[in-house]
């Protein structure tokens, strides 16, 4: 194994927390890189507060990365349903493609061998069809701004991969879960929990998720290998399954019973162009599968399964202190 820290930024978010807890439950050194302090940062001495990364200067980031053995960029401007920026595109661009090129540059003057960035299956489309997976290799088509600034961001690190010898893997996942999750997943979770009637019961579709444990997995694996491995991967836990059976795993998994309702899928998919809401409802009602065996064969398969991720997230979802 070499020497040095591992720099994770994005290190107070969902997947950079989780990282970060497993490295130095390894006893591995980390610096968790966040943008603003927060309540008990400054006793903990693998906390570095560096700002908002689009603005350090290009001297400060070298220098901090000096010495690091693996950058992880998990910092990013994420997909947001209700967008606020007047153009969201540029604000996607300064965040997710200026930010990238300037680390992955300052980690190669630095000497950082491996730089491993956490992109989207988005890269290559919002959908699939049910029998169809997306495969690594597949023509990238990002629809909207978000997808969009990640591809770009690919392409500033394949540009900065061909001029240094900073290793660069680039990971696409699906829809991330597991304790600390947030967005359209928690919103679904909270509403099983709560017995909501849900119009899900005809939906027919198929979807891959991939559990953050096996996210850590992909990362600590990429960090860690004899051989570096570059190029973008997809991952993915091995299950995909339709949004019904999603539903009841998760209630399984808290001890309810999914309220689910045979409204005709037409309906709701008029409904949600009618309240401005298709995104939300593509996200239940589509089918995005992926084919993450090309990554399974290099770093091993994932660890957990559905069941267990969902289980790891009942008992977050259960904590009194949550």
């Amino acid at each position: 194994m070499i020497d040095g820290p591992v720099v994770v930024t994005g290190a107070s978010g969902f997947i950079g927390g989780a990282v970060c807890r497993f490295l130095a439950e390894r006893g591995q050194d980390v610096q968790a890189w966040v943008r603003t302090s927060g309540p008990g940062y400054e006793h903990d001495p693998r906390i570095h507060v560096v700002g908002d990364l689009s603005g350090v200067p290009e001297e400060e980031l070298e220098q901090r990365l000096s010495g690091a053995r693996a950058v992880v960029h998990l910092a990013a401007r994420v997909h947001v349903l209700r967008e606020r920026a007047p153009d969201a595109l540029d604000a996607f661009r300064v965040s997710n493609v200026l930010t990238t090129a300037r680390l992955a540059q300052a980690a190669a003057r630095a000497g950082v061998p491996r730089f491993i960035f956490a992109s989207s299956v988005k890269v290559l489309g919002d959908h699939t069809d049910p029998q169809r997976a997306f495969r690594d290799g597949d023509e990238p088509a990002p629809r909207d701004p978000y997808a969009q600034s990640k591809l770009e961001a690919e392409q500033a690190l394949a540009a900065v991969a061909r001029e240094t010898s900073l290793a660069i893997a680039i990971l696409r996942p699906p829809l991330v879960y597991g304790p600390g999750v947030g967005g359209n997943f928690l919103r679904l979770w909270r509403a099983i929990a709560r017995g909501v009637p849900l119009p899900l019961a005809r939906v027919n579709n198929r979807r891959s998720l991939v559990y953050v444990g096996n996210v850590v997995h992909a990362i600590t694996k990429l960090i860690d290998a004899a051989e570096p491995l570059r190029g973008s991967w997809l991952v993915a836990d091995r299950e995909a399954l339709s949004t019904p059976e999603l539903a009841r795993h998760i209630a399984a998994a808290l001890g309810v019973r999914a309220r689910l309702i045979p409204l005709p899928s037409s309906w709701m998919a008029g409904a949600a162009r009618l309240t401005g809401r298709q995104a939300v409802w593509t996200s239940l009602a589509g089918s995005l599968v992926v084919d993450a065996e090309a990554l399974n064969a290099r770093v091993g398969p994932p660890p957990f399964t559905l069941v267990q991720g969902l289980a790891a997230t009942a008992k977050w979802w259960m904590e009194p202190a949550r």
